[in-house]
C-alpha cells in the first residue's frame, strides 16, 4: 500500500492580526481537500466581514489546476467550490480590490499570457479583462510606491522581473535586480507589511527541490532598480497544525486583515490519485502497442 501514499497540498489557516502575523507557535487548521483535488496557493479575501480562501485546485483526473474558493462559516469551512476554469492550468489566483471592484492576476503561463480576471458576480464568476504581457509568467504580484503600480514576476526560465505599469500596459526593467539567490526569488504571496520588519516580500525556496519553504525579505525599489536583503526563512517543521502529519515542505504564505493562510505539502493515502495515474498509465501503453501493431 505504500506506493499508493502519495504527496499533496493543502490549505492551513488560523486568525491574526498585525501583533503576530506569522505565528510560529500558534495552530493552523488544515483545511479538507475536494476528494478528487489537492489544494495550493492560498489568497485570502474578507468580503462584506467574511472570509473567503481562493486557491488553486489540482484535479486528480487530467493534472491541471484550476481556481476554486471556500468561505468561513459559523461551523467552520464550507467545501472547495470552482471559481475560474479555463482549457489551460492555472494557479497563484492573486486577488485584490480596487474602489469597488474585485480583480484576479492568477498564473495561467499555459496560455502564454500575464492576464487580468474582472469579477462579475462574487465569488464565482469571472471574466478575462485584459492581458498585460505575453510570455511564461507564473505567480505575480504588485506593489504600490508614491502613488506608482509596481509589479514582480517569475518566468519558467528561472528570470525574476519587474515591471511598472501605466495606463494599462506594463513596462519591464532593463535593471538586472539585485536578488539574494536564484533559486529564492519566485513570489510566494503578496507583498505585506510585517512588524518589527515593515515591507516584506515572500519568496519560495527552490532547492534543494520546489516547495521546499519560505524566504522572507526586505527590499528597495528605485525604478528602474530593485535589492533586497534576507530577513529570516520559515519551513513547514517550524510551524504547529491541527492534523498529526510528517509535513515536507510549503510554498505560499499570504495574509488578510484578520488572518493568515499557508499551503504545506504533506503525504497520504489517496486513491482516486492512483486510480487516474494509472489509468494514464494504461491509456499510454495501449497507444504504443496499438501504433506498433498498425504499423
Amino acid at each position: 500500500m505504500a506506493h499508493w501514499v502519495l504527496g499533496q497540498y493543502g490549505v492551513a489557516v488560523r486568525e491574526s492580526d498585525d501583533s503576530d502575523r506569522i505565528g510560529k507557535k500558534q495552530t493552523y487548521r488544515l483545511l479538507k481537500n475536494n476528494f478528487n483535488s489537492w489544494t495550493a496557493d492560498p489568497f485570502p479575501f474578507e468580503y462584506n466581514g467574511e472570509l473567503y480562501i481562493f486557491a488553486e485546485l489540482f484535479r486528480f483526473s487530467d493534472q491541471k489546476g484550476y481556481i476554486g474558493w471556500c468561505k468561513k462559516t459559523k461551523h467552520g469551512f464550507s467545501r472547495w467550490h470552482p471559481a475560474i476554469k479555463e482549457k489551460f492550468h492555472m494557479s497563484f489566483p492573486n486577488i485584490f480590490q480596487i474602489e469597488s471592484e474585485i480583480f484576479m492576476c492568477p498564473e495561467v503561463n499555459q496560455s502564454n499570457e500575464l492576464a487580468i480576471y474582472r469579477c462579475v458576480n462574487f465569488p464565482d464568476k469571472w471574466e478575462k479583462m485584459s492581458v498585460l504581457a505575453n510570455g511564461r509568467f507564473t505567480d505575480t504580484v504588485f506593489y504600490r510606491k508614491a502613488g506608482d503600480v509596481y509589479g514582480f514576476t517569475y518566468t519558467l526560465d528561472k528570470n525574476f522581473k519587474m515591471f511598472r505599469y501605466d495606463d494599462g500596459k506594463i513596462i519591464f526593467s532593463d535593471s538586472k535586480p539585485q536578488t539574494i539567490g536564484v533559486d529564492l526569488e519566485r513570489p510566494a504571496g503578496k507583498i505585506v507589511n510585517i512588524r518589527p520588519y515593515g515591507e516584506v516580500m515572500i519568496s519560495q525556496i527552490g532547492f534543494p527541490e520546489y516547495g521546499s519553504g519560505l524566504v522572507f525579505k526586505n527590499f528597495t525599489l528605485n525604478w528602474p532598480d530593485y535589492k533586497e536583503t534576507e530577513l529570516f526563512k520559515l519551513y513547514a517543521t517550524d510551524m504547529n497544525f491541527d492534523k498529526n502529519r510528517k509535513y515536507t515542505g510549503m510554498h505560499t504564505f499570504n495574509f488578510s486583515e484578520h488572518f493568515t493562510v499557508v499551503d504545506v505539502i504533506y503525504k497520504q493515502f489517496r486513491p482516486v490519485e492512483f486510480f487516474f495515474n494509472a489509468l494514464r498509465k494504461i491509456k499510454k501503453i495501449g497507444c504504443i502497442v496499438f501504433e506498433k501493431l498498425n504499423k
